[in-house]
């Protein structure tokens, strides 16, 4: 099962996507967001229609290998609730291209260190989008934020719920498809913000 999910996009994405879904040879499911609700919208729309025993979520600009979704799978298979890819796992890499984007995801992990403490003690990435979940826990672990702290927030929730979350290498490379339209400073404050705001 796939769920295509598009963000109010106007560059033919949605387009795309149902002629696309239309010659699939497995269910698909597209789904359109508008007003744009940022990524937090996606996965929690994406999430809201699956129907599988374990859910993943997967970003369009394909900066992780597909392959992965098998290793996320075979650790839920393995007695994981939440499973999240890191480039930063000791058998993970990353793209020399991406020094920047490396910057700010070690300096929220290491933020959300200071905050949560042991609970991040196997975890090294907090930020990466690329998960697997069991489905029958998504309501223990219900994000409220849209943009893309989104994905820092749900798998916070998931350790404060005394869930078991596994981490797997992957490696992340250049996006392979469209424009980033995150905000660095944006996102940054809207970090802070919740890790203060957190109880």
């Amino acid at each position: 099962e796939v769920i295509l999910v598009d963000d109010g996009s106007t560059d033919g994405t949605f387009e795309i996507a149902h002629a696309w879904a239309e010659n699939a040879v497995f269910p698909v499911k597209v789904l359109r967001l508008n007003p744009n609700e940022g990524i937090g919208g996606a996965i929690r729309t994406g999430l809201k229609f699956a129907t599988a025993r374990i859910a993943v979520t997967y970003d369009a600009d394909m900066t992780y290998p597909m392959e992965d979704i098998g290793r996320l799978i075979d650790a839920i298979d393995a007695g994981a609730d939440v499973v999240t890819a890191s480039p930063f796992h000791a058998e993970g890499s990353v793209s020399d291209a991406l020094k920047g984007r490396i910057s700010i995801s070690s300096w929220a992990h290491n933020c959300y260190k200071l905050r949560l403490g042991k609970r991040l003690k196997n975890i090294t990435c907090v930020t990466c989008g690329f998960r697997a979940y069991r489905l029958e826990i998504l309501d223990q672990i219900s994000h409220r934020h849209d943009g893309f702290l989104a994905t820092a927030e749900i798998l916070v929730r998931a350790l404060l719920a005394d869930l078991k979350v596994v981490e797997v290498p992957s490696t992340l490379s250049v996006r392979q498809e469209g424009q980033s339209k995150m905000k660095v400073f944006r996102t940054a404050l809207s970090h802070l913000a919740f890790l203060v705001t957190l109880k």
